[in-house]
């Protein structure tokens, strides 16, 4: 009889603390994307308003010119390619090269 009146009190706790932590977990979220945000009162919307407002095509815009100068190399022993586009760097890993090979590398 103690379980009929304790589920559902317990149930209810639950579900508002989730409520509670899922209302928190998207203000921080929305903080994380824009400090100025002061009030999210319909997500959805809101997050729509953001992408929408976002430029795509400038964000997709990257030169990556060096990558042209590394299919030129055209080397079957490039195994790995790793590149940071921020600081312009290429890291390649390379195996089984012959020692012409990697003389003319080096």
């Amino acid at each position: 009889m103690s379980l009929l009146v304790i589920y559902p009190i317990s149930s209810t706790f639950l579900n508002n603390s989730y409520a509670d932590e899922y209302k928190t977990e998207t203000v921080s979220l929305f903080k994380k994307i824009n400090p100025n945000i002061k009030k999210v009162v319909n997500p959805r919307r809101q997050i729509d308003e953001i992408l929408n407002s976002y430029s795509l095509e400038q964000a997709s815009n990257l030169n990556i010119s060096g990558l042209d100068s590394i299919k030129r190399l055209d080397i079957a022993e490039i195994t790995k390619l790793y590149m940071d586009i921020d600081k312009s760097e290429a890291q390649l890993t390379l195996s089984g090269l012959g020692s012409t090979q990697y003389q003319f590398l080096n």
